[in-house]
């Protein structure tokens, strides 16, 4: 996956082809916990930790072809479709 946000690039090896709808599951490659959203069935999520001060969730769908995602802050939402 690209670590830019709104960016749905991604590398996978060996390549591989998903078809659109077709539902992803995303595991940490540290930890390999599953990054289900629990209260989003159909989208991922990332915890994001930057320091002590700054926390937020990054959720993104898990359908292949289907690029809706949102940085969640004590901010607010942004919203980003690719």
């Amino acid at each position: 996956m690209s670590l830019g946000v709104g960016d749905y690039s991604y590398l996978h090896k060996p390549a591989v082809q998903f078809n659109e709808g077709e539902s992803v599951t995303f595991i940490c490659p540290h930890c390999q916990k599953g990054l289900d959203a629990p209260q989003h069935k159909d989208f991922a999520l990332l915890k994001m930790n930057v320091d002590e001060n700054i926390q937020f969730d990054v959720i993104f769908s898990r359908k292949a072809g289907h690029r809706k995602t949102y940085v969640i802050s004590e901010d607010g939402i942004e919203t980003y479709k690719g």
